[in-house]
């Protein structure tokens, strides 16, 4: 399921964080999970070049309409 726009980097923030005490306390992960452990691995890692390179634009397609 989709996290709402507001709080999108929240959730994902609270699930990251439960993969990383997984990965730390050596949990195996089953045959759906562990291809998963590799894309989030290639994703972090272009997290953290979109994040040092992050420019904040307005974006008129970001904001609410009443």
């Amino acid at each position: 399921m989709a996290y709402m726009s507001y709080c999108r980097f929240e959730g994902t923030a609270s699930d990251f964080g439960e993969c990383i005490e997984d990965l730390k306390k050596g949990k195996v992960l089953n045959q759906y999970e562990e291809p998963y452990r590799h894309t989030l691995y290639k994703m972090a890692k272009e997290y953290i070049t979109a994040y040092e390179n992050y420019t904040p634009k307005p974006d008129d397609d970001d904001e609410e309409e009443d």
